[in-house]
């Protein structure tokens, strides 16, 4: 009996293992076929029993910020976070209208681009606003990624205040921006004025005439035999007509990363002294200093110990200079096509902005002016709200990604301390128009007077 009983219990035993082994293979097939059918859901390699969501990434747009006023030419960019700008196509439209084609940064950064002229969106009028609007397309998946951003077509009235970039930093209101009596100081001696008074041709005349009586920038370096004085003689000569000089302070040791324009002090000891003789030079006057252009946005090519220095010579300049309170300092931060503003924002940190006036950017570039105004304001909303100076020499019609003294361009923005933005003190020409970038392009070597690049960028700007 109990021998007989046997073959059942085993045939029991055995149809529970075969269902259950059914059931596991019916829930593994279950759930191969649900992996395969939801594709934003994958097994993580590092732990073989969890499961989570992969993010979707997100559009960012760099340019222009919300409700920026937009007179004409300036730059679209955008790009899609964490995620290689090969990987991806992005288009912006209006009103529902064509997808535009936007292309890759001609400057090396992750950013989708392009330059559009909306002077002649008038089909709102009399209403300003428009809305454009990103979408981009990812290659693997045919997934598309929204997002959009308002502006207004003109100039800004004078008391508009561009509104805090998108950040968490950015919630005070900026106050309402003051008229300026300030004059800014025009050398009689300029390269300009040189110019008009040899030529005989009439156009070269009147252009370099009114070129010669634009204020624009003097830079300092080490081709200065004698920094103190020569300080002072300009500042000297802005004070005896009631005028505030601009000057740049341009001899950081390693300057340039060895490009067209390197050289500078020889030493961090002789920087120091050469600051101390340039502040000597300002004296207790008036003035406004632009303090290394470039220093920070090439702090890469520096060793680990040399940027700790760079950080150390910058701060001593600040506190230098601003012994004197009538001196404006500036520590120039590159421009938006170059570093994010994430990163320049620390690098200014580390540099003393907080003791400073603020920072400068675009210097010797060509990027629109409303881009400058957009990047500037993502940095100021992470440094305590610190203001900025734009270079506007050359960047009427907005950068084609070149920086060497690229063709079709045109001068920007006249110089002012009335700008409409309370948080930009100035558009300065801190680049002298017609000096040359560098031996590229058909131009003579850097800082070299060049009359027919200045006279086409004149006329490119309708003069």
């Amino acid at each position: 009996m109990k021998f007989n009983n046997a073959p059942k219990q085993i045939k029991i035993i055995n149809t529970k293992k075969l269902i259950t082994r059914s059931i596991t293979l019916l829930l593994a097939i279950g759930l191969v076929s649900w992996i395969s059918l939801t594709p934003t859901y994958i097994l993580q390699s590092s732990s073989n029993t969890s499961r989570e969501t992969t993010a979707t990434p997100s559009l960012n747009i760099v340019a222009p910020s919300p409700n920026t006023y937009i007179p004409g030419n300036f730059n679209l960019v955008a790009n899609l976070s964490n995620t290689s700008i090969s990987s991806y196509n992005m288009f912006w439209y209006v009103d529902n209208g064509q997808w535009n084609w936007m292309n890759n940064s001609p400057l090396g950064q992750n950013n989708k681009q392009t330059t559009i002229n909306v002077s002649g969106w008038t089909w709102h009028l009399p209403s300003t606003s428009y809305t454009i609007d990103f979408v981009a397309v990812l290659n693997s998946s045919g997934q598309r990624i929204y997002g959009s951003v308002p502006i207004n077509v003109g100039n800004a009235p004078a008391t508009t205040t561009i509104p805090a970039a998108t950040s968490s930093a950015a919630t005070t209101p900026l106050p309402t921006s003051t008229t300026s009596t300030e004059q800014l100081y025009v050398n009689p001696n300029n390269n300009a004025a040189q110019t008009a008074a040899s030529t005989t041709d009439p156009t070269t005349k009147s252009i370099m005439t009114k070129l010669a009586a634009t204020p624009t920038a003097t830079w300092f370096g080490n081709w200065n035999t004698n920094i103190q004085l020569d300080v002072n003689t300009l500042v000297t000569n802005a004070s005896k007509v009631n005028q505030i000089p601009v000057l740049v302070a341009y001899n950081i040791p390693q300057r340039d990363c060895g490009g067209y324009s390197s050289g500078g002090a020889t030493t961090p000891a002789n920087y120091e002294a050469w600051i101390q003789s340039f502040a000597a030079g300002i004296s207790n006057r008036s003035a406004i200093v632009i303090l290394e252009p470039d220093a920070l946005a090439q702090m890469s090519c520096l060793s680990s110990t040399n940027q700790a220095i760079r950080y150390q010579l910058l701060n001593f300049a600040v506190k230098t200079l601003k012994a004197n309170p009538g001196t404006k300092v500036y520590i120039d931060a590159g421009n938006p096509s170059w570093i994010n503003a994430g990163t320049m924002a620390s690098r200014l940190l580390k540099a003393g902005v907080s003791s400073s006036n603020g920072f400068s950017l675009n210097v010797s570039n060509f990027i629109a002016t409303n881009i400058n105004i957009s990047y500037g304001n993502q940095i100021s909303s992470l440094i305590g709200n610190k203001h900025f100076v734009i270079d506007t020499s050359r960047n009427g019609n907005g950068s084609n990604g070149q920086w060497c003294n690229p063709s079709g361009m045109a001068l920007g923005n006249m110089p002012t301390a009335n700008t409409g933005y309370s948080n930009v003190d100035y558009y300065l020409w801190i680049k002298t128009p017609g000096q040359s970038d560098g031996t590229c392009n058909g131009g003579p070597a850097a800082g070299t007077w060049w009359p027919a690049y200045a006279e086409t960028l004149a006329i490119n700007a309708g003069w």
